[in-house]
């Protein structure tokens, strides 16, 4: 219990260390704030299977759209809203069900909101569990089970960073793990390191109907396609 603990100690001292290299101090700069010159307005295609209203969605959204458009000058407008339901909760079925219910619409980034089940949320506690995820094929299809803004933010990341999957600080270091039950280690910051900063700033501009090449892939879309797309939300919230 004692090396256990000790390893949690070191563990969230080297986190605070590596949280800390990032961009969150230069934000103020003028030349940093011209390097984010043109803004990006990315368009998101929102897919909700219920778990969260409308309102609590946009409010997340635009939560997140600040903190990436102080970084590195990339907003998210929320374009349509559609419903959809998961049949399978593993990370591909859930991602390729996405990209079915997305067919026929235009955006960017689509991104699916649910929430954890029960058995999830103790399998998380447990164990751990993956709290999002974006697709490795065209790396435009995010789901996310929670309203967690670093979350969201690093799946974001992976849209515009090719060249390795995680980094050793900020925003794209592993969201989390577990070493002792129902104490997940997490990493919080919302900030990108320089070098993360620098490679999104790069892909700023990329096509998202283009498959962009990437160091190593994961979690590939087979090739589905789906008659029509989901329905709209309706306007009630």
């Amino acid at each position: 219990m004692k090396n256990t603990l000790r390893l949690h100690v070191l563990l969230v001292f080297l986190l605070i260390l590596s949280a800390c290299a990032t961009v969150k101090n230069q934000m103020n700069d003028s030349d940093f704030m011209a390097q984010n010159q043109p803004v990006r307005e990315l368009k998101i295609l929102v897919a909700s299977d219920g778990s969260h209203t409308r309102d609590q969605i946009d409010q997340f959204l635009q939560e997140c759209s600040e903190i990436f458009r102080e970084q590195v000058g990339i907003t998210f407008i929320p374009l349509k809203y559609i419903w959809i339901q998961w049949e399978n909760r593993d990370v591909i079925p859930m991602l390729e069900e996405l990209a079915r219910s997305t067919e026929g619409y235009e955006f960017d980034l689509a991104i699916g909101f649910t929430r954890w089940t029960t058995g999830e949320l103790l399998t998380r506690n447990l164990v751990g569990a993956w709290e999002g995820c974006i697709d490795d094929t065209y790396r435009r299809y995010i789901v996310v089970k929670h309203l967690d803004k670093r979350t969201l933010l690093h799946e974001v990341g992976h849209a515009f960073i090719f060249s390795h999957a995680h980094s050793n600080s900020g925003l794209m270091m592993p969201v989390s793990f577990q070493i002792v039950p129902f104490i997940p280690i997490k990493f919080e910051s919302i900030y990108l390191s320089s070098e993360d900063r620098i490679e999104v700033l790069k892909n700023k501009g990329r096509q998202f109907a283009q498959i962009p090449m990437i160091a190593s892939r994961e979690h590939v879309l087979a090739k589905t396609t789906r008659s029509r797309p989901s329905p709209l939300w309706p306007e009630i919230r």
